[in-house]
């Protein structure tokens, strides 16, 4: 009877929800949720009971010479530190609060230099001129590449390289075209190296990223931006918090100082006098 009982399917209790007119209240409660906040509720007032049981059965005349050395504010009790801490203990206290900041200093510096790098696309580009010489301006001295035994050129020499081509005739010369000899668009003659290809950019056409793609790569390169920025404003920050405990523990020495004014980031300026050391 009983594993016919188990096999027979049972109807699943949902539980009801809160009432649309009653949406502004939150979740409807259960009656889990009335057993906690039951549980909790009379834990409190348990306490409180405890509490004020105490304060009534206590000794209204005890006293102990410890209570001349407490204090109290606004019914809250104070308590102050055992000992006071010596001149040295502080000072080692600001160093290793000043490595610290040195440490977040280095860590920060690092991710701008990434965030830098991911940022930066741009190349630096450098020109060369591009002369056409004929066969009668051809100076057979002077226009030879170097001897091989000679493998180094100067800074000049690199600097103020050319890109000579050789036609047959004046006809020719005239009508030479660059863009279309090195079968490449016209913007692109003034590179030196990864001189791209009509063809080439053909088909990076025809690969390009739709505008969905595109406004991603946009929204994730401002991003990158934004964090550098945030970085940057971070890293002065630092620099400044690092100035200020240097200030503060250079203070705390010895020696007649004078303030001779202000820093780049608005910090005051000491000098201390010169002491003959023994």
């Amino acid at each position: 009877m009983s594993s016919f009982r188990k096999s027979n399917p049972r109807r699943d209790h949902k539980e009801r929800a809160q009432p649309v007119n009653r949406s502004k209240y939150g979740l409807l409660e259960k009656h889990k949720d009335y057993v906690a906040r039951a549980k909790n509720y009379h834990f409190k007032q348990d306490r409180l009971t405890a509490l004020r049981e105490r304060a009534r059965n206590k000794n209204e005349d005890e006293f102990y010479f410890s209570m001349q050395k407490q204090k109290t504010k606004q019914g809250v009790h104070i308590t102050e530190r055992n000992a006071v801490f010596s001149q040295d203990f502080l000072q080692l206290l600001k160093t290793q609060d000043a490595n610290y900041i040195r440490t977040q200093l280095n860590i920060n510096a690092n991710k701008i230099d990434r965030l830098q790098q991911s940022l930066s696309f741009e190349e630096n580009d450098d020109t060369f001129d591009v002369t056409f010489l004929t066969e009668g301006t051809f100076d057979y001295l002077n226009d030879f590449e170097p001897d091989s035994g000679d493998t180094t050129l100067s800074s000049k020499a690199k600097h103020n390289a050319k890109h000579t081509i050789y036609v047959d005739d004046a006809d020719q010369f005239e009508n030479f075209d660059p863009s279309k000899h090195f079968d490449t668009p016209s913007e692109l003659l003034n590179r030196k190296f990864n001189r791209i290809k009509n063809a080439q950019l053909h088909d990076a056409a025809k690969n390009l990223p739709t505008s969905a793609v595109m406004n991603k790569m946009l929204k994730a390169r401002g991003q990158i931006a934004e964090e550098l920025a945030n970085r940057m404003e971070r890293q002065e920050h630092l620099k400044r918090a690092l100035r200020e405990l240097e200030i503060q523990n250079a203070l705390t020495k010895k020696g007649p100082r004078v303030k001779v004014g202000k820093d780049s980031m608005g910090l005051a300026v000491y000098k201390w006098k010169s002491e003959r050391k023994k």
